[in-house]
């Protein structure tokens, strides 16, 4: 086994220990020689190291310094979903008064790693938007290209060439790219109640696309920090409508309607879901036997 081995077998060891609970070890205390992550890994072990730490969001903040490295490794092998999951847990595991620098760093990121100036230059619209107060604003606002004027207008352009007309594709990089705007400009503006509209419409963009990892995990954002939202139960109820009714798929799809009822008992989708859930699995005879037997009830 070579050093580089040894160094991922180090680490991904420490990260098992201090995800037992039962270690004094501070999990900060891990550290990767940038040296070796950036000229000797090969992409399998950057995807090994990349799961790793999204098994363990807390050394986004204990070893923020490393995490980056390793962000900045991913973005530069291309590892797109990787990276974007890595994107999401640092912003959420970061405090709120970082934003500003962390917004600059994605963008830097994005420009120099990635290659991607649209995406950075995105990434700075949605600084100037939400820090006008900051001392970079004026630098950062002049390295922005005049046609971006409002980052909600950028993405709507992006979302107009999705689809065709007739509901079929025509443009996968638009897509993918109104996915990632509107995932940024939700870490960007966590408390605009624009945001869970723009995740539920990426979600959407996602599941015409049969991506289904990626829209279930904008639902569960939307869930879990904009529960109160008024589109956030509306969400949760149709991606559970738009699974399939055997096997897995069914199971699925009655976790979420449970925890639908759970979170939102009194919304006006409730009785569907509670109908939903109560003829699952039954076949056409039993539904009619089912819908007959309620309506004596009710007579």
């Amino acid at each position: 086994m070579n050093i580089f081995k040894i160094v991922i077998s180090v680490f991904l060891l420490t990260l098992l220990i201090s995800c037992g609970g039962n270690n004094d070890k501070d999990p900060g205390e891990i550290k990767i020689d940038s040296a070796d992550l950036e000229n000797e890994l090969d992409r399998d072990e950057i995807i090994l190291l990349a799961e790793e730490l999204l098994k363990s969001p807390s050394l986004f903040q204990s070893d923020s310094t490393n995490a980056i490295k390793l962000m900045r490794l991913v973005a530069q092998n291309r590892l797109r979903d990787h990276f974007r999951r890595l994107m999401i847990g640092y912003f959420k595991s970061a405090d709120r008064e970082k934003l500003p620098d962390n917004l600059l760093l994605l963008a830097d990121i994005f420009l120099h790693d990635f290659g991607d100036r649209n995406t950075a230059n995105f990434i700075k619209l949605n600084f100037v938007e939400e820090f006008p107060n900051d001392q970079r604003w004026e630098e950062v606002a002049a390295s922005i290209p005049d046609r971006m004027k409002n980052s909600e207008d950028v993405m709507e352009d992006e979302f107009r060439v999705i689809f065709l007309p007739d509901g079929e594709l025509e443009s996968l990089v638009a897509a993918n790219r109104f996915m990632m705007y509107s995932e940024i400009y939700a870490i960007s503006k966590p408390e605009n109640p624009a945001s869970p509209k723009y995740l539920f419409k990426a979600a959407e963009v996602a599941n015409a696309l049969d991506m289904q990892s990626r829209s279930d995990s904008n639902i569960r954002w939307m869930v879990n920090e904009f529960r109160d939202h008024e589109i956030t139960p509306n969400a949760l109820f149709f991606k559970a409508f738009q699974r399939g009714e055997m096997g897995e798929d069914n199971i699925r799809r009655m976790q979420l309607l449970q925890e639908f009822l759970l979170l939102y008992p009194d919304h006006e989708l409730a009785e569907n879901a509670r109908l939903m859930i109560k003829t699952s699995g039954k076949s056409g005879e039993d539904l009619i036997r089912s819908f007959q037997e309620d309506k004596k009830k009710g007579s």
